[in-house]
């Protein structure tokens, strides 16, 4: 049994199997075909006719790959085309993945998807037609790191190098470009900032391109350029610049704000504070000197300050004395310790005051005078502490009176010398002088004195007595005039007796004494008077 085929054309194909396969089917071979089946000598009649459908293979204009070659993460665009009507597209990715549509997008491209695409074509028959398009992606650089050279402290403006880190390196082909704060740009590999401050501080930013057109990512960089710290003032002194030994000495000068430290340069040393003060409780002349400060911002150094030259005067010392104990009446001399251009402040008894190195009390008084005496010294504009010194004013013996006394006669006489009792003074000894101030004896708590030697003062003589009490003298007393007579060794001669008439007048008549002088006397009778009887 075989077959025989009638193509629209009136072609004829013999097949021994019921199946006429039509291979490279062109739009010829449509339309109506019939069968005959051939038996030995037999046929049988033509079959109804079959009707062949052939469409035409879609047409495929043009297939492109968009950029190309195209850099690792850009977006490639797969593009087709055809003037067919009513197909279809279908891509077929290096890795197996499919996508539909004349054109496809393909974000953030890998090295991975390099390789071949292939599109399909297909009409609303099934008829496909295929082509491809290889892609090459080259590899972007990367920007692993920046780096800067930007000190962490600095006395002014700054040059700052911005150093990236790429891979792949550099193979002469790459081209840079930085932006930055305050619009700055630079093409260099290793970007300079100039004048740097903190106003250039910022997120500096990178992109790399490679020779073949690829570019890095932006990679950014921070960076923290440091101000220089300005040096801050010379220190002030609240109290000013001279002080007293034991004042408090404070400081001061500029406040600065963040991490700060105030380092204060001394005669003595250092001293760290956190406040923009530095106080010293109790100066010595050693703090004299020169004064400075330098301060630490955030561990940075400023410049150091201007000097403050500081004086401090060492306290007088005032070391009182005076001439005591004085008595009654003497000059009270008050002493220091002198000092050229001191001031001197004395305070005493009795709202006693004294501007003077060494004052004078002409005439002291137990009860105004005597006491405790204060005495202060300034020097330098510093006052010493008060030192005292004790004042005694002893109390003079009262004026001795002597009482007349006398005549006496020697030797018979025991001549004694009296003061008036209302001019002893209780525990005063007495010494007694004649009045040429020969003294008579040693002196004796006693108010009346004997003198010891008559006979040297036959005549009349002046004496005098002085009283003594704690070491105090009295004024010199009165001077007494005493008489000492000596008793006549010659005999008295009246003369002969005479009579007379009562009533009457007689003359008696001594014999003139060898020596002295007579004196009559009644020795009886009465109604007797001599009218003469020296």
């Amino acid at each position: 049994m075989s077959y025989r085929w009638t193509s629209p054309l009136q072609l004829t194909f013999v097949t021994t199997d019921p199946v006429l396969p039509l291979n490279g089917v062109t739009t010829a071979q449509a339309g109506e075909w019939t069968v005959v089946a051939v038996g030995a000598s037999c046929e049988s009649n033509v079959s109804q006719p079959t009707t062949v459908h052939v469409s035409p293979l879609p047409i495929l204009d043009a297939v492109t790959a968009t950029p190309q070659p195209i850099c690792e993460g850009q977006t490639l665009t797969l593009s087709a085309s055809s003037p067919s009507q009513n197909v279809s597209f279908k891509w077929t990715f290096p890795s197996g993945t499919t996508a539909t549509g004349a054109t496809v997008t393909v974000p953030n491209v890998k090295l991975t998807h390099q390789g071949t695409y292939t599109v399909q074509v297909s009409n609303s028959f099934g008829c496909s037609v295929t082509d491809s398009v290889s892609v090459t992606v080259n590899p972007r650089v990367t920007v692993d790191a920046i780096a800067d050279d930007a000190p962490a402290c600095t006395d002014g403006p700054l040059t700052i190098h911005l150093t990236p880190t790429v891979t792949p390196p550099d193979d002469g082909t790459y081209t840079y470009q930085w932006t930055g704060p305050n619009g700055y740009t630079s093409s260099s590999a290793v970007a300079t900032i100039s004048n740097a401050t903190s106003a250039k501080s910022g997120i500096y930013t990178l992109v790399v391109t490679t020779g073949d057109g690829c570019s890095s990512l932006p990679a950014e960089h921070v960076l923290d350029v440091p101000d220089a710290i300005a040096a801050p003032a010379a220190p002030t002194a609240s109290g000013g610049n001279t002080l007293c030994e034991e004042d408090m000495l404070v400081l001061s000068t500029t406040t600065y704000t963040g991490a700060v430290q105030y380092v204060w340069h001394t005669p003595l040393g250092t001293d760290t504070t956190t406040t923009a003060s530095l106080g010293i409780a109790s100066v010595t002349p050693a703090h004299t000197g020169s004064y400075t400060v330098q301060v630490w911002v955030d561990g940075c150094p400023s410049p150091m300050s201007g000097e403050t030259f500081i004086t401090v005067h060492a306290r007088p010392v005032a070391l009182p004395a005076n001439n005591g104990p004085v008595c009654e009446g003497d000059a009270l001399q008050l002493n220091a310790n002198c000092m050229a251009g001191a001031v001197y402040e004395w305070t005493g008894p009795n709202g006693f005051t004294s501007d003077v190195c060494n004052p004078t009390i002409s005439a002291a008084d137990p009860d105004l005078h005597a006491g405790t005496y204060g005495l202060r010294i300034q020097l330098d504009g510093c006052w010493s502490d008060v030192a005292t010194t004790e004042v005694m004013v002893k109390p003079r013996p009262a004026t001795p009176v002597l009482k007349s006394a006398g005549p006496f006669c020697y030797p018979d006489d025991v001549v004694t010398l009296e003061l008036a009792p209302s001019s002893v003074t209780a525990g005063a000894t007495y010494s007694w002088f004649d009045e040429t101030g020969e003294p008579l004896g040693a002196p004796t708590s006693e108010p009346s004195f004997t003198l010891p030697d008559p006979g040297a003062y036959l005549g009349t003589t002046g004496f005098f007595a002085v009283a003594q009490l704690d070491g105090c003298l009295s004024d010199v007393s009165n001077v007494v005039q005493v008489t000492i007579n000596e008793v006549p060794t010659n005999q008295a001669n009246a003369g002969p007796d005479l009579a007379g008439c009562d009533g009457g007048t007689l003359e008696l008549a001594a014999a003139t004494p060898t020596m002295g002088t007579g004196h009559w006397s009644v020795v009886s009778g009465s109604g007797l008077t001599i009218v003469n009887p020296d």
